[in-house]
């Protein structure tokens, strides 16, 4: 059996194997180039993602999440 992968943890102490994508069904298939790929991609994501959410969370703004209903959220500070 391989080991719990806890997509809802912020308490990740060690970075995503190739195994460990591959014991997904959907990427079960994947040679191991993909899956390094699909790793570096969600990786650079991921920065992009915190970085520009934690400077909007020092500058105080709001984030805008959909154009068409104007839902805002407020990042508290």
């Amino acid at each position: 059996m391989g080991k719990e992968i806890k997509l809802d943890s912020l308490e990740r102490t060690e970075d995503i194997s190739v195994e460990d994508v591959r014991s997904l069904d959907t990427f079960k298939e994947w040679d191991e180039e993909r899956i390094l790929e699909l790793i570096r991609t969600l990786k650079t994501f991921s920065t992009v993602v915190y970085n520009s959410w934690s400077k909007g969370k020092k500058s105080g703004k709001e984030i805008a999440m959909s154009i068409s209903n104007q839902t805002e959220i407020k990042i508290a500070a």
